[in-house]
């Protein structure tokens, strides 16, 4: 519904398959891929449950855009500015109109900025997770207000372990859009990838 693609399941501690559930691993469902963000080992249940995010989530932690505004341009071209150096490309365009459109808040993320470009042009995205390729078609589908809503117990020792906000590169932004790169040997963030490549 509108951009959610996620999956959930549980296995037995004990299944063969449990040593190839880690954080930030992928699992391919059918056509599509996604990354394991979270892994609960349910000592009591013996269960291990696990929560994975499409892909495409990722893009929203990809660096941030460098072209900030798009005067009479197509939704392919925004898109293609938008997708630059994130590994991902345009796929098919529904839409050959021209609109105009400004980056309002400079911490907007690149995901955040291809919805805007859906909202833009009153499209759908359809994201392709094996051709890593961003597609806007006509809208189909509709909004149902239905929501997915999980429980825990509370009564049972659990290890939890979460990587949805993990992140390994910072950009920090000051008044008037102030970076550090002066006091960063001329580079405006920060990287630690001790966790991802450990």
């Amino acid at each position: 519904v509108k951009g959610m693609d996620e999956i959930s399941f549980t296995l037995p501690m004990n299944d063969s398959k449990r040593e190839l559930i880690v954080n930030e691993g992928d699992i391919q469902m059918f056509a599509d891929i996604y990354v394991i963000r979270e892994v609960i080992d349910r000592k009591q249940s013996k269960m291990t449950e696990v929560y994975a995010e499409a892909l495409w989530y990722d893009l929203q932690f990809a660096e941030p855009v460098t072209i900030t505004k798009w005067d009479t341009k197509t939704a392919k071209q925004m898109l293609t500015d938008m997708l630059a150096g994130t590994g991902w490309v345009v796929g098919t365009v529904a839409f050959t109109n021209k609109r105009s459109f400004q980056i309002e808040e400079i911490d907007e993320n690149r995901l955040e900025l291809i919805r805007k470009v859906e909202d833009l042009f009153q499209g759908e995205l359809w994201f392709n997770t094996q051709t890593k390729t961003v597609s806007l078609h006509d809208q189909n589908g509709i909004e149902t207000g239905a929501s997915v809503m999980y429980e825990k117990n509370a009564d049972e020792i659990e290890a939890y372990y979460d990587t949805r906000d993990l992140v390994t590169k910072l950009y920090l932004y000051g008044k008037e859009n102030m970076t550090i790169k002066d006091a960063n040997n001329g580079v405006e963030f920060i990287e630690n990838y001790s966790y991802s490549t450990a």
